[in-house]
């Protein structure tokens, strides 16, 4: 069983914020709906307060304000929870679109020198004098160019069925291998992959703020 070296990281911030690139609609679309939600949450519960004020005489009113007071405050509660609750659910809509985004970013003029910084890092983790660099059958020529464009030239170029945009690197003699396909950066990153998916998809934006 080979050797397999532990991602330091750097190849999960290569690609975020490509993934996040590709969602920005669908992301749009989540706020727009959580959005409406807390809003009208907020708005029930405002007309409900004012109806009653309306309805009651004046010496019920200050039990009718502490009233309200409370179920206002339990209003904003349950906006607070279905926007944190649509949150979760646009960084699962953005790993559930991970493949169809990754297959976009393969298609990008950028992925060749993409390719070279994966293969660089998984190099620089790895002991040795040469290399094999294995990619999808349909990267190869990708590959091979931006090898040459990065001047790395200790490396043989193979295809793998395996391997859906990333590279995997072996040692030549196949002892220990570092896997920087997207899949396994994706597998072992994740959880650190969430929050700054989280983070580049809204920041600080104050509209997801229930006040």
């Amino acid at each position: 069983m080979p050797d397999t070296l532990q991602a330091t990281g750097a190849s999960a911030d290569i690609l975020a914020k490509a993934i996040v690139a590709q969602a920005e609609q669908e992301a749009k679309k989540l706020r727009e709906t959580a959005q409406a939600e807390a809003r009208r949450i907020l708005a029930d519960a405002q007309a409900e307060r004012e109806r009653r004020h309306a309805s009651e005489s004046r010496e019920e009113m200050e039990r009718v304000r502490k009233q309200t007071a409370t179920e206002l405050a339990l209003a904003r509660f349950q906006a607070r929870r279905s926007l944190l609750g649509a949150r979760e659910e646009l960084i699962e809509a953005v790993f559930a679109e991970l493949p169809n985004a990754l297959d976009a970013l393969r298609k990008d003029a950028s992925y060749p020198r993409l390719l070279s910084e994966l293969a660089r890092h998984a190099i620089g983790v790895l002991d040795g004098e040469r290399f094999i660099v294995a990619v999808a059958a349909e990267d190869k020529g990708a590959a091979e160019a931006a090898m040459r464009e990065a001047g790395i030239d200790k490396v043989d170029i193979e295809t793998d069925p395996n391997v859906r945009g990333g590279c995997l690197v072996w040692q030549a003699d196949r002892r220990a291998y570092y896997d920087n396909s997207f899949a396994a950066i994706v597998a072992r990153e994740k959880p650190r992959l969430r929050p700054m998916v989280a983070e580049w998809l809204w920041g600080t934006d104050e509209s997801w703020q229930v006040s």
